[in-house]
């Protein structure tokens, strides 16, 4: 699940005001982005699906939006990994989408690699009866019984 409602307002109503206003508008920010994350966690979104990862990513369109609020509040990507929240920036965003991508890629050919082997006997050296090889014919039984070795 990937979230895209990161909260801005106070980000963006910084870039315009004075050094002192900035820092606590920054600050709001920071806050208004770590009850962002406990809301995404406490919806549980990852209970609604199976198999899941059990995480959520909430995508901060920008970098600078990102670090803004990490520069204010340098406990908040330890916390949303708690919460089973992940932050992610533009940057960060299509690496964890390709390593998704990839993770199920490389599922959905080990799934097919063990499909040919469902439903067919199992070769088994324990002496158990799930599994015999086919008897030989007489002719050939004959033929590996009569062989010899000459020195």
């Amino acid at each position: 699940m990937v979230d895209a409602k990161a909260p801005l307002a106070s980000f963006l109503d910084a870039a315009g005001a004075d050094d002192a206003e900035r820092a606590a508008l920054l600050a709001a920010h920071a806050r208004a982005l770590r009850g962002h994350v406990d809301a995404l966690a406490a919806r549980g979104y990852w209970q609604a699906f199976t198999p899941t990862p059990e995480m959520v990513v909430c995508f901060v369109p920008a970098d600078a939006v990102l670090a803004a609020a990490l520069d204010a509040d340098p406990g908040l990507h330890e916390h949303a990994m708690s919460q089973r929240v992940v932050l992610a920036s533009p940057a960060t965003l299509m690496a964890l989408l390709r390593t998704v991508a990839f993770t199920w890629q490389q599922d959905a050919l080990a799934g097919n690699a063990r499909e040919p082997v469902r439903g067919r006997p199992r070769a088994c050296t324990c002496g158990s009866a799930a599994w015999a090889p086919t008897p030989r014919s007489s002719a050939a039984r004959s033929l590996v019984g009569s062989r010899t070795t000459t020195p």
